[in-house]
């Protein structure tokens, strides 16, 4: 379909761009766009402007930072993430879920702040985004302000962003060489999506256990979601068949949904089976800490 006429505006600073959005009610953030311009042609939304933040060129980029953590950008592109070697080498799960993200254009095209900002139930990064315990910081006139993205991602469900508020950066903490990570999807085929994709961040101890460990979920329930039961039922086991199988799933069951890709057994099933993987997966990459 033909998109409505609609304002645009290229702004070449943070400030410039917020002003613009406190100017223009109902203005709309351009962040990639993927999802954003597919919601206008089917008129499901018609924002009076478009503020593209493309020419900010503070919001680009990935940066090592003094404490050994990784800054992301909040416009940097989803095939720059993939890309990055520090992100494959440290940050593998992360690296992962944005080369699964749908078709080379889309990667292209869409950033890591629009594709957290949107809120798209089946998007991958969410939850390697989770597993990392990542922060995100955002730029106000009145000031900034820094959340982790557990909180945020809960937020958005009923409040998100403020309308004079943006996406400036991701903040990860630095990883120990005895820990890794990984993503692993089942892909809904009519939109590109996750029908379940989980992500894992785990630490391997001397004897082979499980250390600290992280799991997270997204497509399979309302939005991207750790999965705190089952991370308690791995600490301290081996990492075996057996482990997971009687690993505490009984609390997460009313988390899964059901629509036309999948029913929510089926997805409680898949779940289980991606964790098995990406754990395999993890484990493999992780060195064993010294005795």
């Amino acid at each position: 379909m033909i998109l409505a006429s609609v304002e645009y505006a290229a702004p070449q600073s943070l400030d410039e761009a917020v002003a613009l959005l406190k100017k223009n009610t109902g203005a709309r953030i351009l962040g990639g766009g993927h999802s954003l311009l597919t919601e206008m042609k089917l008129q499901r939304i018609s924002p009076p402007m478009l503020v593209d933040l493309r020419n900010i060129q503070a919001l680009r980029g990935i940066a090592r930072r003094s404490d050994g953590g990784l800054r992301i950008g909040a416009m940097t592109t989803l095939v720059e993430i993939a890309q990055e070697k520090d992100i494959q080498e440290r940050y593998a799960a992360l690296a992962e879920a944005a080369k699964s993200t749908s078709d080379p254009q889309i990667r292209n095209c869409s950033t890591l702040g629009g594709n957290l900002a949107y809120g798209d139930p089946a998007a991958d990064l969410p939850a390697a985004l989770l597993v990392f315990e990542a922060t995100l910081n955002i730029f106000a006139l009145r000031g900034t302000r820094t959340i982790r993205v557990d909180e945020f991602i809960a937020q958005s469900l009923k409040t998100g962003l403020a309308t004079d508020e943006i996406i400036t950066s991701f903040d990860l903490a630095s990883v120990a060489v005895s820990t890794d990570s990984a993503y692993e999807k089942i892909t809904n085929r009519a939109t590109g999506g996750a029908i379940c994709g989980v992500a894992v961040n785990v630490m391997r101890a001397s004897d082979g256990t499980l250390g600290a460990c992280r799991v997270a979920v997204t497509g399979a329930t309302k939005h991207a979601m750790r999965l705190p039961a089952v991370e308690a039922a791995l600490k301290g086991k081996q990492p075996t068949a057996e482990t997971l199988a009687a690993a505490d799933w009984v609390g997460e069951e009313q988390n899964f949904i059901s629509d036309l890709a999948s029913s929510a057994e089926y997805r409680a099933h898949l779940t289980r089976v991606l964790t098995k993987r990406a754990l395999t997966r993890a484990i493999a990459r992780a060195k064993v800490l010294p005795s």
